[in-house]
């Protein structure tokens, strides 16, 4: 893709002095999608009600521009609030039995780690908590070994958020199925900027929400099943459009309504949904393998300015494999120069792990990585 590609993705994205590089906590809207929030505004203040014909199908083309981006088959599709009420559904929704246990892993965001200790704690399971024994590194040969025939699911992130670290997908797959056990992904950092073909793999749930990568708006989750999944899992909430249109009248033998449907029981977040199908339309232009290119190539300067000024980053691999990248020093002096010298050039990004989280994006610009990573060296 030439660099006039690259410009056009970028004009499309307000700087006003400011070097997004948080986009793995909250990603700026692109402009389009602040255009898209206007429009559905505007229809809702002039028809209210009869805008809803417009609202909806906004939303279903959301709902199909998610799929495609992120290699699913929209069948398997639902849409909620957040990535966390996501990731409870699944944990909430299927059937365990008190013999059983739960894998999951301490590296995890907090809101992939209640809903799977506490559906441990209601179904009478064990729950077994893998410890991290490489900072920044996913303990993959303890979370293997922890996975056997009375596991009933392996709940991890396919990127930790703090810094950054891949799961090996494919092996804890090819260990759950094994035994029987379901996969359940929380995807959010890695979706949109990173490539997988998780129906391929055997993963039953990928969850995800609209505010990282995507660069939506906050307040919208949304979870992938597979079709075993779909049908196996049980609503957690119900209402009348789980089981058809808010004019049906209700009837007490009544089927739920096919997946992705029956867990959406009444109307979705309808702004945040529009808002992402701006983005969505935006960044359709762009391939994901190229996007995933660009942002880690960037990544990759920002991880060697790390190194080379004598910050530990964590993670094994000298090349990056994902767009987030923490540097910690054990200095507290320089510690406090690099955050007056990232402040001074108005970078946003998070503090995570005792360091620097910078994540850049496809969105990004050289000379913002380059004034960020001289930054860096100049501490």
């Amino acid at each position: 893709m030439n660099a006039n590609n690259w410009d056009n993705l970028t004009s499309a994205f307000r700087r006003d002095g400011i070097i997004h590089l948080n986009h793995a906590g909250v990603s700026p809207l692109p402009v389009v999608a602040q255009a898209g929030l206007n429009t559905a505004v505007e229809q809702m203040t002039i028809g209210g009600l009869q805008a809803l014909e417009y609202t909806f199908g906004e939303v279903e083309a959301c709902r199909t521009a998610i799929a495609e981006r992120c290699l699913f088959d929209v069948e398997g599709l639902f849409l909620t609030q957040t990535c966390s009420k996501a990731i409870s559904q699944v944990a909430f929704g299927m059937s365990y039995r008190p013999n059983q246990n739960i894998v999951v892993c301490d590296l995890e965001y907090p809101s992939n780690q209640y809903p799977w200790f506490e559906a441990a704690r209601r179904a009478g399971c064990e729950l077994r908590l893998i410890p991290s024994t490489t900072p920044g590194e996913f303990p993959t040969e303890l979370f293997l070994s922890a996975i056997e025939q009375h596991t009933a699911v392996a709940a991890f992130s396919w990127v930790q958020y703090e810094a950054g670290a891949i799961a090996p997908v494919e092996q804890i797959v090819n260990k759950a199925k094994s035994y029987g056990a379901r996969v359940c992904i929380d995807g959010i950092q890695g979706l949109g900027v990173l490539p997988q073909h998780f129906a391929e793999m055997g993963v039953d749930a990928v969850l995800g929400g609209s505010q990282k990568w995507m660069t939506g708006p906050i307040g919208l989750g949304f979870g992938w099943l597979s079709p075993t999944l779909r049908e196996a899992l049980s609503p957690l909430t119900l209402g009348a459009m789980s089981y058809g249109t808010p004019d049906d009248h209700a009837v007490y033998d009544k089927s739920l309504r096919s997946s992705p449907y029956r867990f959406e029981p009444g109307a979705p977040p309808m702004l945040a949904a529009i808002g992402l199908y701006g983005a969505l339309k935006l960044w359709a232009e762009y391939p994901i393998k190229d996007v995933s290119k660009r942002a880690l190539s960037f990544a990759q300067q920002l991880k060697e300015a790390f190194l080379e000024n004598g910050f530990k980053v964590f993670g094994t691999n000298e090349i990056c494999a994902s767009p987030i990248v923490t540097g910690v020093s054990f200095s507290l002096d320089k510690t406090k120069r690099l955050e007056a010298a990232l402040a001074e050039l108005n970078v946003f990004f998070n503090k995570r792990a005792g360091g620097f989280r910078l994540a850049p994006h496809a969105s990004s610009t050289q000379e913002e990585i380059k004034a960020v990573c001289e930054a860096i060296g100049n501490i």
